[in-house]
């Protein structure tokens, strides 16, 4: 896609005021959201066996979404074009997909080729093929209306195919880190660490909104009082996906879809969990924040 634009003060202005706001907005509305969560029953068993609200996730949505909303607002009022449409449709339907996994899928099957095995086998049409599936279109119909090139050609089909492979790959690749506190969470702002000083206007936005949900969210996350589910592991790998090719020339998206293939590859053959334990310095990052450091 690569959008790249350097941010002028505008566009600094706006991802500060965003960071603030979705950072205390977020922070403010976790622990009645989650209230709300359990006395609908929305729970499940973590990895400890204890029940905890499911979902909770959807309240760093909402608030990327509404502050993300009123910046549109803003920029219309200064006569500004407003960049974030693409960024914002992608995340509302990213968000939704996950939310119908939580509230309507089963854990009995997982991985990519287990949900097309139960279809094919089975003809059972799971919540996680559907989720995988129509994340791929909502991908696909982001990066198309994203990118910069004009016309059918050899080189526009290339580059929105990787771009959309690299949006859903990343969204499915926070999902496989949401399997302990904090791990989704830290994975995320570890990437957006990495990604925001390259970042153009177009991705420095989003990534301050979703930086201050991801940080107004975290307590509740790595002292695991709630599960943020597939809505929030969703919502927050699309944006990060979206924010890297739109930063990245189309060699460099390469390169970060090859390392999201490798990895993906990786966790259908080996388990990450065990990975990250046998390792000093990553078991140290995993467990840091939730009382386990050893």
């Amino acid at each position: 896609m690569n959008l790249w634009q350097q941010p002028d003060w505008d566009g600094w202005l706006s991802a500060i005021t965003g960071f603030i706001l979705c950072t205390g907005a977020t922070r403010i509305a976790v622990p009645g959201f989650c209230k709300m969560l359990a006395k609908a029953g929305l729970t499940r068993p973590n990895f400890k066996g204890q029940q905890i609200p499911v979902g909770a996730g959807a309240v760093m949505y909402l608030v990327f979404a509404l502050v993300g909303l009123l910046l549109i607002i803003l920029d219309k009022l200064m006569q500004q074009a407003p960049l974030l449409g693409p960024v914002l449709t992608l995340a509302s339907g990213m968000a939704f997909l996950g939310l119908v996994d939580d509230v309507a899928g089963n854990r009995e099957t997982s991985g990519l080729r287990g949900h097309l095995r139960k279809w094919i086998r089975e003809g059972e049409l799971t919540t996680g093929f559907v989720k995988a599936l129509c994340g791929a279109g909502f991908a696909l119909g982001v990066a198309v209306w994203g990118s910069p090139y004009t016309g059918m050609s050899f080189s526009w089909f290339g580059n929105v195919i990787a771009d959309a492979m690299v949006i859903a790959l990343m969204a499915n690749w926070i999902n496989l880190l949401d399997v302990r506190p904090g791990r989704a969470l830290k994975g995320s702002l570890l990437t957006v660490a990495g990604l925001i000083y390259f970042a153009s206007y177009e991705a420095l936005v989003p990534l301050s909104l979703l930086t201050g949900v991801a940080l107004g969210y975290y307590p509740a996350d790595i002292r695991a009082k709630a599960m943020m589910g597939d809505v929030g592991s969703n919502f927050l790998g699309a944006v990060i996906g979206y924010a890297a090719v739109a930063t990245f020339n189309f060699k460099a998206t390469l390169m970060v879809l090859a390392s999201l293939l490798a990895l993906h590859w990786y966790t259908e053959h080996r388990s990450l969990s065990d990975l990250i334990a046998n390792n000093k310095w990553l078991d140290w990052m995993d467990r840091f924040g939730r009382g386990e450091a050893r």
